[in-house]
């Protein structure tokens, strides 16, 4: 994974509206960064110190927050094997997409994701879950929002970096964090962008060719598709009938 930040910090490569360079190793003496590790039962397993702390700081320069709904998240995560760490706090940064987590009173570190697979919320964060979908040739985790034997319906958090008003001559325009969603299906191993409003794109995904959308729609009392929740009522309906509203 990579780090993003806007101004310059040493060892990292510029480019013209931000830096992008990989974490830096630093010397295990330097507790003033973040442990890069995994969980077990005996706590963190440290492979090495991160320097994110600096870029932690570079965060506080912008307005707005790269964080998922710039809070703390309850979750149980689960390892590839199928074995659960229970109880772990995180904080998902979505712009360099990294987790920090936190078991229990223990220390807060970088989460080497390579480890696991799933993120599932817990408590009042119950609804929150994702899922490690491979896309585009890498392996991330995003958030799922219907799944069924045949296809994933998920959505991937963009954060991104602009400028809050136009800079003049001299003057470096300030910079806000910004945020969008794109939303995709997993079906025969391939992904397809799905734009809400635009339902017809439903038929390219192949578990749809055979289904009568509007035919759907009017069955199950959906007058329209805009929205995400559209769209899980749709596919919770057909789960449950899915013959009645198949193309005659």
């Amino acid at each position: 994974m990579k780090f993003r930040i806007l101004i310059s910090i040493v060892l990292f490569v510029f480019s013209q509206d931000y830096v992008i360079g990989q974490r830096l190793a630093i010397d295990q003496n330097d507790l003033n960064n973040y442990l890069f590790g995994s969980f077990s039962e005996d706590g963190a397993l440290s492979s090495q110190l991160v320097d994110y702390k600096s870029i932690l700081s570079e965060y506080k320069t912008f307005k707005g927050t790269p964080f998922y709904k710039n809070k703390k998240i309850l979750v149980d995560l689960i390892t590839h094997d199928g074995n659960f760490v229970n109880n772990v706090t995180i904080r998902y940064d979505l712009f360099n997409n990294e987790i920090l987590a936190r078991k229990g009173e223990g220390e807060e570190i970088l989460l080497d994701q390579v480890h696991y697979v799933e993120i599932i919320g817990k408590g009042k964060d119950k609804d929150f879950y994702m899922k490690k979908i491979t896309r585009d040739g890498n392996d991330r985790f995003y958030s799922v929002l219907y799944a069924n034997d045949e296809y994933i319906f998920y959505k991937d958090y963009v954060k991104e970096i602009s400028n809050m008003n136009s800079s003049s001559y001299g003057v470096v325009a300030k910079k806000q964090f910004t945020s969008h969603v794109n939303y995709y299906i997993l079906n025969n191993k391939k992904t397809f962008e799905i734009k809400l409003p635009k339902s017809e794109l439903l038929r390219m995904v192949p578990a749809f060719r055979e289904v009568n959308i509007d035919r759907a729609m009017k069955k199950y009392k959906i007058k329209k598709l805009k929205k995400e929740s559209h769209y899980i009522e749709l596919f919770k309906n057909l789960d449950e009938n899915p013959m009645s509203t198949r193309r005659l």
